[in-house]
């Protein structure tokens, strides 16, 4: 495993909410004028995607009011290309979601008199061409995931016209991306609140009653291959995303202070939680939306913006970056970072927050190194076994942090004026010694 300099740059106090960054940077952020805000938490931005074509990338969020295509080829000279309005538009509005086959596009809305809407992207930058725009087969759903080497679209929390109450699943046939047709529709009156689906397998997150269940829909009825319902920070099972070689999984409870479960999912029947991460920030600090990409965890964090973890070693994932894009103080809600896209090729992240709109940011991990270049004191012996001193200028009572390596707070204190902090406690391994803006990596061993 390569060596990942860790920085928590922002951690300054454990339970502060002002944060900036850690090897991120902002490259363009794109607001709306004109649309109202959500009459529930306040949101005018919800989900965002992303697509490319012809060497273009684009960025896709959700609004209020629609759907908002923005070219970011040139992040400095990003510009909105079309829109599509929404068929339920206005202040009920909280739920927009979106996922890719080709150059089609499948839009749902969770709330109102919704529809499922197609478009096909083909025709960019020119414009967007919707194709299909019906509430035949939903009228409102909370997610749409596609299992694309299977031209299935599954939408869960699905409202239907002429069904009373809720379908937890339906299964579409868009194998002619422009006509779907209903396959299968499970699980009624039952919550499935999110999906991830590969080759007919579904990693189902079923909220507070069934946690994460692996159903096998090859077989018919689809059948149960394994779950797991008791684990550290259980709560409302809210999303996930799946490994590329299929061996890892991120879940993340949508409940404030539950940290992300890593998952090793190789055997259905005995899925084992290796680790969990957490931002740190705060007890209200809750995660949203996760992705896998390049052996890193992507996760929209609401208030504390977005975080990167490298987990080339499953067991001790690392963190590698933040950016809060979000300047609202912690409280019982659920505002901020709502979700991300790390596939763009340009390596570009885009990121929706709930207020502040679209992001797209840049993960530099040299940016630590520069960092570490800048700290104000030395340390000594490093390594170490027992104890570390520091040598500096003003350091007497000067608070300082000890971080591990997934920003976890591991011990504060203030600085004496021998300049010794013993570790001899700690277990071994890498850390980071934070004093005011200044850092140093701490090896123990």
């Amino acid at each position: 495993m390569r060596v990942i300099l860790f920085l928590a740059a922002a951690l300054v106090a454990h339970f502060s909410f002002a944060q900036d960054s850690m090897n991120m940077v902002s490259l363009y952020n794109w607001t709306t004028d004109g649309m109202p805000s959500s009459s529930a938490w306040g949101n005018l931005y919800n989900e965002v995607w992303g697509y490319e074509q012809d060497g273009r990338e684009y960025a896709i969020i959700g609004t209020t009011g629609g759907t908002h295509f923005i070219d970011v080829t040139d992040p400095a000279n990003a510009v909105e290309v079309d829109f599509v309005e929404g068929t339920q538009t206005g202040p009920i509005v909280v739920h927009r979601d979106y996922h890719n086959m080709d150059n089609y596009l499948y839009m749902v809305c969770q709330e109102g008199q919704s529809s499922l809407q197609i478009a096909d992207l083909s025709y960019l930058p020119d414009s967007v061409h919707v194709v299909y725009d019906d509430n035949a087969i939903l009228r409102g759903s909370h997610n749409v995931f596609i299992d694309t080497a299977q031209a299935k679209l599954y939408a869960c929390y699905v409202f239907k016209p002429g069904f009373q109450g809720v379908i937890g699943l339906q299964v579409i046939d868009i194998s002619n991306p422009e006509v779907p047709t209903i396959l299968d529709e499970l699980y009624l009156q039952e919550d499935v609140h999110d999906m991830y689906v590969k080759d007919n397998i579904a990693y189902l997150h079923r909220g507070y009653n069934g946690g994460l269940q692996i159903v096998d829909f090859n077989e018919s009825p689809p059948a149960m291959l394994g779950s797991i319902t008791e684990y550290e920070g259980q709560g409302y099972n809210h999303s996930g995303y799946l490994s590329e070689d299929e061996n890892i999984y991120v879940l993340a409870d949508e409940t404030h202070g539950s940290p992300l479960k890593i998952l090793n999912v190789s055997d259905p029947t005995d899925i084992e939680v290796l680790t969990t991460v957490t931002s740190g920030i705060n007890p209200l600090s809750i995660a949203h939306n996760q992705i896998i990409h390049d052996d890193k965890i992507y996760s929209a964090f609401y208030y504390d913006g977005i975080y990167v973890w490298s987990i080339e070693n499953p067991e001790s994932p690392v963190l590698i970056g933040y950016y809060d894009t979000s300047t609202l103080a912690h409280q019982q809600s659920y505002e901020g970072a709502w979700g991300v896209y790390p596939f763009l090729s340009s390596g570009h992240i885009l990121v929706s927050d709930m207020q502040t709109g679209l992001w797209v940011l840049e993960l530099d991990e040299s940016l630590s190194a520069d960092l570490e270049q800048k700290t104000r004191f030395d340390i000594f012996p490093n390594p170490t076994s027992s104890f570390i001193t520091l040598m500096g200028e003003n350091l007497e009572n000067q608070p300082y942090q000890i971080l591990d390596q997934t920003g976890r707070l591991v011990r504060s204190g203030y600085v004496e004026l021998s300049g010794k902090i013993e570790l001899s406690s700690m277990p071994n391994g890498i850390y980071i010694l934070q004093i005011g803006n200044a850092y140093k990596r701490v090896i123990k061993n």
